[in-house]
């Protein structure tokens, strides 16, 4: 089978031209991308609570790097870990944007073993 190359597909796999739009938030869960500025948004959010939990990782002092990083800098022992944290992170992140999007009452429930620098960052982020 054949199909023309000015053949146009649906925007949402089942979906035709003729069926009407979703909501924003049905036609994302369908398949459609975030928005190129929720997508700026959540990556800085995210970039942002990774900086957060490297800091209280890792350093004892000098967060913000305004002096050159040196070895009195470093904590000699790590409270958190950084495998864990990225993720963590980007849940939250997400879990953020789709609990506001669709007015969800949930909670984000995790230990405060190595993860508990990405809830302290993010918190710090959001404010509360």
């Amino acid at each position: 089978m054949r199909i023309s190359r000015n053949a146009r597909k649906p925007p949402v796999r089942g979906m035709t031209a003729a069926s009407p739009r979703l909501p924003r938030s049905a036609a994302r869960a369908a398949g459609n991308p975030l928005s190129p500025d929720q997508l700026r948004r959540i990556d800085a959010w995210w970039r942002a609570a990774n900086y957060l939990s490297v800091g209280q990782i890792y350093l004892q002092d000098n967060p913000l790097l305004k002096k050159p990083l040196r070895k009195e800098h470093v904590k000699r022992r790590l409270l958190g870990h950084w495998g864990t944290t990225p993720g963590l992170n980007l849940i939250y992140a997400h879990l953020n944007r789709v609990i506001r999007e669709r007015d969800l009452n949930m909670i984000y429930l995790i230990g405060p073993g190595h993860g508990g620098p990405g809830i302290v960052a993010n918190t710090w982020v959001e404010g509360t």
